[in-house]
């Protein structure tokens, strides 16, 4: 998928499916949403299961962060749009899901982006640790 963006046009009341289709082990997806108002901040829960635990992801007017770890799957994503009107209140206006397109693994698989900060700040402690004692 060339940009690391998905966009999905919103509709209320309708399940929202991506004309655009992922591929397994697609990292660093946005997902860009469409044909609704949203406020500047808001929550999306993304999960591979319409049932059981979910991963809530804060979106603005850039979109929002597919989490990785639910396109090494190979399943579809299921997102849901979770709206705030005051501090104690919040429901589900909209949802959808992406289609994944499973594939074979790669052997040399790229870090994903949490896992290459991991290895840029292990590196850099290192290397400070190095200055330090020569």
């Amino acid at each position: 998928m060339r940009g690391n963006r998905i966009k999905v046009r919103l509709v209320q009341d309708v399940c929202a499916q991506s004309k655009q289709t992922l591929f397994q082990y697609d990292y660093g997806q946005t997902l860009i949403l469409e044909g609704v108002k949203l406020p500047l901040a808001y929550e999306v829960h993304f999960s591979n299961k319409l049932y059981g635990q979910s991963k809530t992801q804060i979106g603005n007017a850039d979109g929002v962060a597919i989490p990785d770890e639910y396109l090494v799957t190979g399943e579809r994503v299921y997102f849901w749009i979770y709206l705030h009107e005051g501090e104690s209140d919040g429901e589900t206006e909209y949802n959808g899901f992406i289609n994944v397109k499973k594939r074979a693994e790669p052997t040399d698989m790229t870090p994903t982006p949490v896992q290459q900060d991991v290895i840029t700040e292990t590196l850099a402690a290192l290397n400070a640790a190095v200055e330090q004692t020569g």
